[in-house]
């Protein structure tokens, strides 16, 4: 709260975020929501509108705002359904009188807080078009410049791509990770709760050749902090044995990505190829969604479909099927006698 100061003069914003903190929410996405409620806060103040009686009109201006400065259609969805929340919450303080986000969007006051579908009432449109696309992901030869751009790395980086591959983390995940998270014995790691998205703790794994990473990189810890903790730490001379942040995991990504000639490869990409991968190999769809921590079976469908493997499992033998008797019926009649 200390970093968004429009939310601590907005009292109506502290009490709805301390409910969220009382109900279970995860810290990022409390982070997450706070940020938005403040983007939403700064935009009403710039335009001298009350934030707390703000119409429809101006939800939409806000959001036009956002898109002509190039924000994700991700992003949008997130900052509406931050607006349409706490609305809600004013609704239930009876601070106004309706919410300006169309029903549908999220539960009716009194619910769950969950995060909602951002469309209307079944059988409508929503505020914004959702629309899927694909993660991309690197062909096997990008990602073996990758791994080559990468081999020049420190063992602390090397480590920390072993892992976040291995494992599919997402960024908090990995710089997340403490000491006691990883057990040399069995090759696994714990993701605990409080460091994954929606609180999704799960248990993943790392492979054999990854140990002797692991051993160099606990050496050089050891020099770094005697003290356990958060398992990796900064060697920036100003940051010397402090926990990593993600925006440092970013720059690492982000300067083995630049050297290999892949300048849209992330953090994130790691983790869409090893589901990928994982959905190449035959892994079951609820399987695969259990190891990545995903809470629906939707998110990880989109794996299996760059794959492929739902073409040459499932639709293949059925077109071909389908083509042999489609073939037969329009296949030109034997000449009569």
């Amino acid at each position: 709260m200390a970093d968004f100061p429009r939310l601590q003069r907005t009292p109506t914003a502290v009490v709805w975020l301390d409910f969220l903190r009382a109900v279970g929410r995860a810290p990022l996405t409390l982070d997450a929501y706070a940020r938005a409620l403040d983007g939403f806060l700064a935009f009403c103040e710039r335009h001298d509108h009350d934030p707390e009686q703000v119409s429809l009109s101006v939800v939409a201006d806000y959001l036009g705002a956002m898109r002509e400065r190039g924000l994700s259609g991700a992003t949008l969805r997130q900052a509406l359904c931050v607006v349409r929340l706490w609305s809600e919450h004013l609704v239930g303080l009876g601070v106004r009188a309706d919410n300006p986000v169309p029903e549908g969007s999220s539960r009716a006051h009194g619910g769950s807080y969950a995060a909602p579908r951002l469309g209307a009432r079944p059988g409508r449109a929503g505020l914004l078009p959702r629309t899927v696309r694909f993660p991309w992901v690197p062909t096997d030869d990008e990602w073996l410049r990758f791994l080559r751009a990468a081999s020049t790395r420190g063992v602390r980086d090397r480590l920390m791509l072993a892992i976040a591959y291995s494992g599919a983390l997402r960024r908090q995940e990995v710089v997340g990770l403490a000491v006691a998270d990883v057990d040399p014995a069995h090759r696994l790691v714990t993701v605990r709760p409080e460091v994954a998205k929606r609180g999704r703790g799960r248990v993943v794994a790392y492979p054999r050749e990854a140990t002797p990473l692991l051993v160099a990189y606990l050496d050089r810890r050891r020099a770094l902090s005697a003290v356990p903790g958060p398992l990796f730490l900064s060697e920036s001379n100003r940051n010397r044995g402090r926990p990593l942040s993600k925006w440092t995991w970013n720059d690492v990504v982000g300067q083995i990505a630049r050297a290999a000639g892949l300048p849209q490869f992330t953090p994130h990409t790691l983790r869409h190829l090893r589901l990928t991968h994982l959905a190449v190999k035959g892994l079951g769809l609820h399987e695969i969604a259990t190891y990545a921590g995903h809470r629906s079976l939707e998110s990880t469908m989109a794996y299996v479909h760059l794959s492929g493997r739902h073409i040459d499992e499932r639709v293949t033998a059925t077109l071909l099927e389908v083509e042999a008797a489609a073939c037969e019926i329009l296949a030109p009649s034997p000449p009569a006698p």
